[in-house]
């Protein structure tokens, strides 16, 4: 984005400061020109000629890594506490950073509250740059969906495609990845997460979408919530705050669809997607597409040995074939969601041909640790670490019973976090859905990891089939004492539990 530097620091809402003063920075032709600028929040990734924005969170504050960005070459800094400045210059000195212009100093930027201004630069960036853009938001999905569209949107759109990188979908990454917004860019997609009401509807105020797709609604951060319905209403706000003329995406399938439906105003459009529903006749080719609200679902499904899917894509802009590259059923349904997503732009940024749509499905990359399947040492795994919940741990689960394998089905789970009273329940429903599927071996980590076991062994699944691990090394050392070529692993588990630990230790226990 480009800014002039007084622009820049009336859209953080701070106060321009220069490093190592000498009256450079207040130049005229430093204050007028128009620069392009980047931000990030992470010294150690940080690039040369970025500002780096010095956030405080609950275990770090970026205030103290000013020295580490300077030296890593960033231009400026958005800092709170005034003190870091002096403390600064007279610790690094210009000669020492890298990337910086000899012609002008290193600025600072001062600000109340740095993550309040990263979030203001972020609007100002969305104003000034009017592109289509898409918002995901949903319990399960909602990455690969993003990953999914923005790969279609590349099909037509090339490098000009914004999206939210990795799981940038909360207060801190929605904003960092608008205020990374250039000229360059022709369209965007993001995603919304949340834990709480409210939530979506501020970060949605920032992002300004046109078009919002939900992806589903389950039981994910029920902890924060008092309902299922709850949770609906909250994911809603994205909905809300579309535009009179913008157009939603819903699942069909979904429980809670014809209360989502409800949300609608006049004026709105919709596209349907589902896989448990009859193709629509689209007998109006020349209605706007959003607006006689469509199906878009799926024919002539048919499952690989390896859980891949390849089925017939039915939209009111034609048939087509598709053949996806990540395992699982669910998927279908994620797939659906971003084509119905590329069906709602033909109406509003011109034509994007079917084979396009295509070229990016079959094409698509997931994001880390999302059904991430890879084989070594002749033994198959299927990384899912990234998050859980009840819903996703079932269509994982249910992924692991449909693939074929010639030695032994393993699911090594971590505790689902945020259920808050339901945990107990839920964790005991994850043991008995385990024992069902049935998976040959459990291994399991976490506060709840015994009532997983219970669960298991209540269904019927033998007691030394199950193990539970006291840490991740020790619980890898357990499963790697048991794998064997032919095997197939899952691992999943909510992100705080970072079970992704246990599956790197069984890789170089292997190596032993």
């Amino acid at each position: 984005m480009k800014f002039q530097l007084h622009e820049l620091a009336v859209a953080a809402n701070g106060k321009l400061c220069e490093l190592w003063p000498d009256g450079s920075l207040l130049r005229d032709s430093q204050l007028t020109a128009k620069r392009r600028f980047s931000f990030s929040i992470d010294s150690r990734t940080l690039q040369p000629g970025q500002i780096f924005i010095a956030l405080r969170g609950e275990h770090s504050d970026g205030h103290d890594y000013l020295e580490q960005a300077l030296r890593n070459g960033a231009c400026g800094l958005v800092v709170s506490d005034k003190n870091r400045i002096a403390q600064i210059e007279q610790q690094v000195s210009p000669s020492e950073t890298t990337g910086i212009s000899p012609r002008s100093r290193s600025f600072v930027i001062l600000v109340d509250d740095t993550l309040s201004a990263l979030q203001s630069i972020a609007r100002v960036c969305r104003q000034k740059h009017t592109i289509p853009l898409i918002a995901v938001t949903g319990s399960n999905g909602k990455t690969t969906v993003k990953d999914m569209t923005a790969s279609i949107l590349a099909a037509h759109y090339g490098a000009q495609v914004l999206k939210s990188e990795k799981s940038f979908n909360n207060h801190i990454g929605l904003p960092l990845t608008l205020a990374n917004m250039s000229e360059y860019h022709a369209i965007a997609v993001v995603e919304i997460g949340m834990n709480a009401p409210g939530e979506i509807r501020h970060l949605a105020g920032i992002a300004s979408p046109e078009i919002g797709a939900v992806t589903n609604i389950a039981l994910a951060h029920v902890g924060f919530f008092h309902s299922i319905e709850a949770i609906m209403q909250a994911k809603m706000e994205l909905i809300e705050a579309l535009p009179n003329d913008g157009c939603a995406v819903l699942n069909r399938d979904d429980k809670l669809f014809e209360q989502m439906f409800s949300y609608l105003r006049g004026g709105m459009g919709v596209i349907k997607f589902g896989i448990a529903h009859e193709p629509e006749d689209f007998d109006d080719p020349f209605a706007p597409i959003p607006h006689h609200n469509p199906t878009v679902t799926a024919e002539q499904i048919v499952a690989a040995p390896d859980e891949t899917y390849s089925f017939e894509a039915i939209t009111p802009a034609g048939r087509f074939p598709v053949s996806l590259n990540i395992p699982g059923y669910h998927n279908i349904s994620n797939a659906l969601a971003a084509i119905s997503i590329a069906v709602a732009l033909m109406d509003t940024i011109g034509p994007m041909s079917l084979d396009e749509i295509k070229y990016g499905l079959e094409h698509f990359e997931p994001s880390p640790m999302r059904m991430h399947k890879f084989t070594h040492r002749q033994i198959t795994f299927i990384n899912d670490a990234y998050n859980a919940n009840p819903a996703s741990m079932k269509s994982a689960l249910d992924t692991l019973r449909n693939m074929t394998c010639p030695g032994k089905k393993i699911a090594v789970l971590g505790d689902m976090l945020e259920l808050g009273h339901r945990s107990q329940s839920e964790h005991y429903l994850l043991g008995a859905l385990a024992a069902q599927i049935p998976v040959d071996r459990l291994f399991l980590l976490g506060e709840y990891a015994d009532e997983v076991a219970r669960g298991a062994q209540m269904s019927g699944m033998k007691p030394h089939h199950i193990v539970i691990g006291a840490s991740h090394n020790q619980l890898a050392q357990e499963i790697t004492a048991q794998i064997e070529e032919g095997d197939l692993m899952l691992c999943k588990a909510s992100r705080g539990m970072k079970m992704e630990i246990v599956l790197e230790s069984i890789l170089k226990l292997l190596e032993i």
